[in-house]
């Protein structure tokens, strides 16, 4: 079941303010199991010894959600400065929550089977592993043949959960974009600019460093001697770990 609702105000000729509000509860919702071993149930036990496994895992229809939003987007236009400048500002604010969980039917008789069937880890997943906020600022300055574009994203604090369980909480971050273009009258155009140009980086990972340890060859020496591979969170990140990238382009339109 999904309810939406909204409106677009308009103020005066400049301003441009639109909001939509959502919320979407959805029933049976397919997830993927935990790890599901031996000694919980005789049958189970035989399903897997006859498959000549040691545990498995499987979808299955386990959990009531609910998601809950809303999206706001503020336009803004001027002329200034012998050119024209546009502004937008656009935000978004999501909640997920489980409302329920269930266990297959035939192994519902087994105390706390909702944990091992769809595991804390799992849940976090769903509900904590992606900022609830999200908001762009973004700017378009333009006069003549020149404009410059400026754009700063913020992304809101989120919680990654590892088998055990082990969390850890990642600092919300902004990151900014910036471009310079200059348009020739023969539709050439050159331009520069950054993405992420204060070179901003997920939060490093605490926990999680798997594949740690020593890989040594045939003749005793020592290939990789690593604390963990994982230097960022190798679960879950809103943007990428690259840091800053720049780059000049051009572009002819014909």
């Amino acid at each position: 079941m999904n309810y939406s609702a909204g409106f677009i105000w308009q103020p005066a000729d400049a301003w441009t303010i639109t909001v939509d509000l959502y919320k979407i509860d959805i029933d049976d919702r397919i997830v993927i199991s935990g790890s599901i071993g031996t000694g919980l149930d005789p049958a189970l036990d035989a399903a897997l010894a006859a498959a000549n496994a040691n545990s498995a895992q499987f979808f299955l229809n386990a959990a009531d959600t609910s998601t809950e939003g809303v999206d706001v987007v503020i336009d803004y236009g001027t002329e200034i400065f012998g050119g024209t400048l546009d502004v937008s500002l656009a935000g978004n604010y999501t909640d997920t929550d489980i409302d329920s969980v269930r266990a297959p039917s035939s192994l519902s008789s087994i105390p706390g089977i909702q944990d091992v069937v769809f595991t804390s880890q799992d849940r976090s997943i769903l509900t904590e592993w992606q900022p609830e906020t999200h908001v762009n600022l973004s700017g378009l300055f333009s006069r003549d043949a020149w404009s410059w574009n400026v754009a700063v994203s913020y992304y809101g604090e989120y919680t990654v959960e590892e088998g055990g369980p082990t969390r850890q909480e990642f600092d919300g971050k902004f990151l900014v974009d910036t471009q310079f273009r200059y348009s020739f009258d023969n539709g050439l155009s050159v331009n520069v600019g950054g993405n992420n140009i204060f070179d901003e980086t997920p939060d490093i990972n605490t926990i999680g460093q798997s594949r740690a340890g020593t890989i040594v060859d045939g003749n005793g020496d020592v290939i990789v001697q690593s604390n963990g591979v994982f230097q960022y969170s190798r679960r879950s990140a809103p943007f990428g770990f690259n840091g800053a990238y720049f780059y000049a382009g051009a572009d002819y339109r014909f």
